[in-house]
């Protein structure tokens, strides 16, 4: 490796803090576990076979593996490998290699921050539906409850037609009907309202379970960087053990293979579309968590001469490939729900929030012994969470203790304190209108703002900073 650096860097980290001894990581596995806690999701469990599904099935995987080669893999890279060759967070991090585009490194923390606010609401969603799956029969299974309607049906949902008269002649009238788990979503879960201008009052069950998981938060990071590295372990094992679990049962069930059939079907005419590459690319994005800061906060804590070239090749890979299997069990127990519903697998998919917490419960409801896939399910979901929930904490943490080191003697009472905001903003989406709330800090922080960060960081380092002095410098 070239001894020169250039003179930006050099001046740069002559005048930051790195002087002062950064954390490392224990083990080489901390690291690896915690980056692949981090991008793997929960959109790995909904989204990706969503989006399969939508854009041709197996054909949506050829633009998709062909953004991961040609951008996914190499931007994962770049910030493994200037976070471990700075040994600085985001912000810091940005400002050496270019000052003029400083405001990259805060971009990231910002968009770490807002997406930690509105993302550990998604796991109180999974607390509240786990503490719900500890009794006999799961809460959205049948109709009989407080919150349920007059529509509610237990039999089937969608539109149906029947015969009707008015003014005495005979009509044919159409009837919305509702499963369960849709209304214990809609009116138990959100209780949601008419529109973002009647936020109604605060759900008080969600409040407390989001709560609970900013508190999960701080007593996993309060021993910093070393703390987390251990629970990943955990967080990054135990949902391949559950995904796992759901499709061997998932596969015995009647229907099974329509839906894997489905989720599988390829139609090459959709690789014509322009929004099939533009789904591939976000979907690309979103998964390797890349523009976000957390990779280059967690590489500033490994060895200067760390493979980093190895680790960004086998996380995004294990990353891609767990979206890919996650699919399988989905799809599954979709087929199932339609072979007992008699519709066609089309009919029971829904995109977002709608498989995770809609579609899938009401599967697993028909299940014997739905209690128990219950628990397991949504305390993946909960585990799942946590490890990218993990990353956006310790990336906000990483820059704050970087741009004013007298706080790092107070890191405990600092992670309190970021804990406690972002639980009180948090707040604003646990309302009755809260649902709205949170799409607006999904589309405004994970949409177009996170490519325009991905596009200026490559700019960053091929003009800024150069690309050969990157090259030559860094851990290669």
């Amino acid at each position: 490796m070239s001894n020169k650096v250039h003179p930006a860097t050099e001046a740069a980290r002559k005048s930051s803090n790195v002087s002062e001894e950064r954390e490392k990581w224990t083990a080489k596995a901390d690291f690896i576990m915690s980056c692949i806690g981090y991008a793997v999701g929960l959109g790995n469990i909904w989204r990706f076979p969503y989006l399969c599904y939508k854009n041709g099935g197996a054909s949506f995987l050829i633009p998709y593996f062909l953004t991961l080669i040609t951008c996914g893999i190499p931007l994962f890279y770049l910030e493994l490998a200037l976070g471990q060759y700075l040994s600085l967070g985001a912000i810091k991090a940005w400002a050496v290699v270019c000052p003029v585009l400083k405001g990259l490194g805060v971009a990231m923390v910002i968009t770490s921050f807002l997406i930690s606010v509105y993302y550990n609401v998604v796991i109180a969603w999974s607390l509240l539906y786990l503490y719900h799956s500890f009794s006999p029969e799961v809460a959205w299974k049948s109709c009989g409850n407080e919150w349920n309607t007059a529509f509610c049906s237990e039999e089937g949902w969608g539109n149906f037609t029947y015969n009707c008269t008015a003014m005495g002649r005979p009509l044919n009238c159409t009837m919305q009907l509702t499963s369960p788990s849709e209304e214990f979503w809609e009116r138990y879960i959100l209780a949601i309202s008419n529109g973002i201008d009647e936020p109604g009052e605060i759900r008080l069950p969600l409040a407390t379970t989001l709560l609970i998981a900013w508190a999960v938060v701080y007593f996993c990071l309060y021993k910093g960087i070393k703390s987390s590295g251990k629970v990943a372990y955990f967080t990054a094992i135990f949902p391949y053990v559950i995904l796992l679990s759901l499709l061997i049962r998932g596969v015995t069930l009647p229907g099974a293979v329509d839906g894997i059939m489905f989720y599988l079907k390829p139609d090459f005419n959709k690789l014509l579309e322009p929004q099939v590459w533009i789904d591939a690319a976000s979907q690309i994005f979103f998964s390797l968590s890349v523009g976000l800061g957390g990779l280059v906060t967690f590489a500033s804590y490994n060895k200067f001469n760390n493979n980093c070239e190895r680790d960004a090749v086998v996380v995004s890979s294990i990353n891609c490939m767990t979206s890919l299997f996650g699919g399988f069990p989905i799809f599954s127990v979709i087929g199932f729900m339609a072979h007992t519903l008699k519709k066609d697998v089309s009919e029971v998919v829904s995109s977002g929030p709608g498989i995770g917490f809609v579609a899938y419960p009401e599967g697993i409801a028909q299940m014997p012994g739905a209690s128990v896939w219950a628990v397991l399910f949504f305390f993946m979901l909960f585990t799942i969470g946590l490890g990218s929930q993990f990353v956006f904490t310790a990336t906000i943490m990483a820059a704050l203790m970087d741009s004013f080191s007298k706080l790092r003697a107070y890191k405990g009472l600092v992670l309190l304190v970021v804990c406690l905001v972002s639980y009180l903003i948090g707040l604003s989406c646990v309302t009755q209108g809260g649902i709205y709330v949170l799409n607006i800090f999904d589309s405004q922080s994970a949409g177009l703002s996170l490519i325009f960060v991905v596009i200026f960081e490559a700019l960053a380092i091929s003009w800024g900073y150069g690309r050969y002095h990157f090259t030559v410098n860094s851990p290669l």
